[in-house]
């Protein structure tokens, strides 16, 4: 039910026609439905906090962390480089070059 898309509404659905054509009663096919639902649910958060934990270990064994810190440490402290504003190329009179100026 997870490949016909839209589980969480077609799931349900499927499983209840699927099961009660084999001829389980209401109770078991939603007994089904909710531990079906239920290990999807456990199984994506499990997922989810080891790419998580794997990234934050990727990111410490790599540095990093350590440089990100470091330059928001100096851009707290003001030691960070001043980098220019970018400024508009100027045309042929002067001003800001448009779409129309062949720039």
């Amino acid at each position: 039910s997870q490949t016909l898309g839209i589980p969480l509404l077609s799931g349900g659905a499927v499983r209840f026609r699927l099961y009660s054509a084999w001829g389980l009663s209401t109770s078991e096919i939603a007994g089904v439905i909710a531990f079906a639902g239920l290990t999807f649910w456990v199984g994506f958060c499990a997922l989810g906090g080891i790419c998580a934990f794997t990234a934050e270990m990727l990111m410490a064994s790599t540095g990093i962390r350590l440089e990100a810190a470091e330059s928001r440490r100096a851009a707290a402290e003001g030691d960070a480089a001043e980098v220019p504003e970018p400024q508009p190329a100027l045309g042929a009179t002067g001003d800001a070059a448009g779409p129309g100026d062949g720039a």
